[in-house]
């Protein structure tokens, strides 16, 4: 029996062993809680017991900034903690000068992250659509970005959030098809 590789919980939870013999389950602990799968289950991420790749692959998908510090924080063989693995942000705070001096690695995104962070933002803050097309809006996010991601005008917003609203509608009509009794009283 082969045993699991070193993963720090700080990125990742070990939530069991997979279905699939030498396969071990993981709850990102970077992903918003709760997270559901299509199948209305929590989403947990298997990995070979003697491969970390699954988990990187998700970590440059959905946490791209984090990869590095992952990987640091995973170099630790066995399983004892270490500092790396205890510090929350997966890097040292910086000091004064290596902030102003804007010395330390910049995180990079793609242009569909960028437009995924406007979506939450604007949805999250309750903006209106036409937020995006104000020009300190503009400003602000070319600030940020250093001109390198275009803004989604606010047609494209509007789609977006139309998009995400009904794949959430579908998701909670899938749950509920699941589900024998609902009760309906307010407080």
């Amino acid at each position: 029996m082969t045993s699991r590789m070193f993963v720090c919980e700080t990125f990742f939870k070990y939530r069991g062993p997979a279905s699939k013999s030498g396969n071990s389950l993981f709850q990102c602990m970077k992903c918003p809680p709760n997270v559901l799968n299509k199948e209305g289950k929590e989403a947990l991420l298997s990995c070979s017991d003697v491969s970390r790749n699954n988990l990187k692959k998700h970590l440059k998908s959905k946490h791209a900034g984090l990869v590095d510090a992952f990987e640091e924080a995973c170099k630790t063989s066995g399983k004892k903690r270490n500092a790396n693995c205890l510090d929350e942000s997966g890097s040292s705070q910086p000091t004064i000068r290596e902030s102003l001096s804007s010395k330390r690695q910049k995180t990079i995104i793609s242009q569909t992250q960028f437009d995924e962070l406007v979506l939450d933002y604007i949805i999250g803050s309750l903006l209106p659509i036409r937020h995006v097309d104000t020009p300190q809006f503009i400003e602000y996010s070319n600030g940020i970005s250093s001109g390198n991601f275009k803004i989604m005008c606010r047609q494209t917003l509007a789609k977006k959030i139309d998009d995400r609203f009904q794949t959430s509608k579908q998701a909670l009509i899938d749950i509920l098809k699941k589900t024998s009794a609902v009760c309906t009283t307010a407080f």
